[in-house]
């Protein structure tokens, strides 16, 4: 009761100091103690580094909780709901650049400080949360703190969910587990994987590589945004008039840019104007994979790298992408492994091939049919939201 009476009051803003404490996951962290990753509970695969969390209820409006995402750096938070007293779901800056894209007119847009704009537009800045649709893009998926590690990637497969809640018996929401915090573990725990699943080339896995979807360096950065709308992809390549692969620009680029007010007016420069804005931008050099590239290695490139997707580059190409190679691909093709490897007693850890057994009629608390059933015919989106941590 006292959690729901502090929810109503709101959300933590800044200088405020949360009630609730975030599990998070920074760089690589080694378990030596874990010789059964996929069924280990949760809470003890999750490290124990935190960050305080942030929510958003559903009352609050648009406008403060995009003001909220600006001000905390961040790309996402939960939405609570006071009423009902439970969560819904998130909300984060994807939502918001389509929300605005479809509401303001490009003058608007262009003409000055986009924060004072929607705060102006009466009908935009009154608008609560509750009336965008969340459900598709970020559902409110949770497991039990005791459930085994590999009901969350199972989940993140069958929901194609870039998060997954982490909450208690008591519906404390105690950590939030990402597709990036899922392979960070599993990078630490190669060891308990089945050697097959990691030298398996990703050609030979016949992955179906999510199209490359691009803009030139001319065009303009909103048509970027345009194009993560319409395909609903949280990334698009960047490349020359020749189509070489030169860039990425994701929806992560927003929060870089978001701290000044002229967060809109940016989007009007040209791509490449735009990423050089960027801390750190370069052009080049991009991190790639090809048909040949092995499953371990792929990982190793996400994890070290610090990135949400791949670009397939086949040799020959002359730096030409012909498909994308998603963090959800990576959790796929290791998930699927392990399966392969369990079914057939080829686990590279014998103590992990029996736990399975004894796991795999655990508890799956929305039932594993019905994840399947929703997921059938859902499009493979590029990356998990685009956000990095």
């Amino acid at each position: 009761k006292k959690k729901n009476m502090n929810l109503e009051s709101g959300h933590r803003l800044a200088g405020e100091k949360p009630d609730h404490v975030i599990g998070g996951i920074h760089g690589d962290h080694k378990h030596s103690h874990v010789t059964d990753l996929f069924n280990t509970p949760v809470r003890d695969v999750i490290p124990k580094e935190s960050r305080a969390i942030i929510t958003a209820t559903k009352q609050d409006s648009i406008s403060a909780t995009f003001k909220m995402l600006i001000d905390k750096g961040i790309l996402s938070v939960p939405i609570y709901d006071a009423h009902a007293h439970n969560y819904t779901g998130f909300i984060d800056m994807v939502d918001m650049v389509n929300h605005s894209l479809a509401v303001l007119t490009e003058s608007e847009l262009m003409g000055g400080e986009f924060p004072k704009h929607v705060e102006a537009k009466g009908r935009f800045a009154a608008e609560p949360i509750s009336t965008l649709d969340l459900s598709h893009r970020n559902p409110w998926r949770p497991v039990e703190p005791s459930m085994p590690f590999h009901i969350v990637l199972d989940y993140m497969v069958s929901w194609q969910a870039h998060r997954i809640p982490v909450v208690d018996s008591d519906g404390e929401l105690s950590s939030l587990v990402t597709q990036s915090t899922v392979l960070s573990i599993l990078h630490s725990h190669t060891d308990t994987l089945p050697a097959a699943s990691l030298s398996a080339t990703l050609g030979s896995l016949g992955l179906s590589f999510a199209p490359v979807t691009s803009v030139k360096l001319s065009e303009k950065a909103i048509n970027a945004f345009k194009l993560m709308k319409s395909q609903h992809y949280s990334a698009v390549a960047v490349v020359d008039e020749a189509g070489h692969l030169v860039g990425n620009i994701s929806a992560s680029d927003l929060k870089t840019i978001g701290y000044d007010a002229k967060f809109f007016e940016k989007l009007f420069l040209t791509v490449e104007e735009f990423l050089k804005l960027l801390p750190g931008s370069k052009f080049g050099g991009m991190i790639v994979v090809s048909s040949k590239s092995t499953v371990e290695e792929a990982l190793q490139k996400l994890v070290k790298g610090k990135v949400h997707r791949l670009y397939v580059v086949e040799e020959g190409a002359e730096g030409k992408p012909s498909g994308v190679l998603t963090q959800l691909d990576v959790i796929k093709a290791i998930r699927a492994g392990h399966k392969a490897a369990h079914q057939h007693g080829l686990s590279k850890s014998e103590p992990g091939a029996k736990g399975d057994k004894g796991a795999k009629g655990g508890k799956d608390v929305h039932g594993s049919g019905g994840a399947k059933g929703a997921a059938a015919g859902k499009k493979d989106v590029h990356g998990s939201g685009g956000q990095k941590h």
